[in-house]
């Protein structure tokens, strides 16, 4: 996951404004205390505009994405973030107030 941010961070064609999709639906398994959860939710990488949509299945995802929700909010963070159970739905809400058409999803 920290990885993950810093490459986002080094990426010189990514834009902070960009909306995010992250999908937990294949994850099996969480290696992540409450410590690294809070220090990831401590950087920011996305802007004011941007938009996560978190997709979850089950109770530990949702919790753990809460928990990242609330360390973010408590870091100063204005990212729009709400966490979804279908993708096409976390989609819809990506896209909702966009003027360009939503990615087709693939199956």
């Amino acid at each position: 996951m920290f990885a993950h941010q810093n490459r986002l961070a080094n990426d010189e064609n990514f834009a902070p404004d960009f909306y995010q999709l992250l999908d937990f639906t294949a994850v099996t398994s969480v290696e992540a205390d409450a410590n690294e959860v809070q220090r990831l939710a401590a950087r920011r990488v996305f802007s004011d505009r941007a938009r996560r949509a978190f997709v979850a299945t089950n109770t530990l995802q949702v919790g753990l994405i809460r928990m990242f929700e609330t360390y973010r909010e408590l870091a100063g963070g204005t990212e729009q973030m709400e966490i979804f159970s279908d993708r096409g739905e976390a989609m819809r809400w990506l896209f909702q107030d966009r003027r360009v058409a939503a990615p087709t999803l693939l199956a």
